[in-house]
């Protein structure tokens, strides 16, 4: 959702389509999108902890280990490097475009504004293309996660262990 939301108030105010900065529809609008984007954000977290279990059963089934410890902890890490990596991306383009140089709003100019957003947006949309495709990999279906409960099951009433 990320993806096809958030370029759009930059494309509009670039384009001219945006009411005017400071304004209160501007504000309204502005605050809607972000809405949306961080309820999209939201679901979309609940989805990958969702699957993050679903891949801590299915390697238990594989390994007879539990691993969920290991799995959090290299999401979390992941999570790290990409925010620092994303620090230092935009502090690149913030230096790219030139805006390390300005002091007062008054600086920026339209041609500065279309800098950043030539350089911002594909990258953004990019990366967010990329996750797709990377989360487009999950191979786990309905089916396959019954099984990996079935076993699971199984295995525990073998051992004797209570859930």
């Amino acid at each position: 959702m990320n993806i096809s939301l958030y370029p759009i108030p930059y494309i509009l105010l670039l384009n001219g389509w945006w009411p005017e900065i400071g304004s209160w529809p501007s504000l309204y609008l502005y605050s809607g999108f972000i809405v949306a984007e961080v309820v999209g954000a939201v679901v979309g977290g609940v989805l990958l902890d969702s699957m993050m279990a679903d891949v801590v059963e299915d390697s238990q089934v594989s390994t007879s280990r539990r691993s969920e410890g290991l799995f959090y902890a290299a999401r979390g890490f992941a999570a790290k490097a990409i925010s620092a990596g994303g620090i230092i991306g935009a502090g690149s383009i913030v230096s790219a475009v030139g805006l390390d140089a300005i002091t007062s709003a008054d600086q920026v100019t339209h041609a500065l504004r279309m800098d950043l957003a030539a350089f911002f947006l594909p990258l953004y949309c990019g990366l967010n293309l990329l996750a797709l495709v990377i989360v487009s990999r999950y191979r786990i279906d309905r089916n396959r996660h019954g099984d990996n409960l079935a076993a699971l099951e199984a295995g525990r009433q073998v051992t004797g262990r209570a859930s």
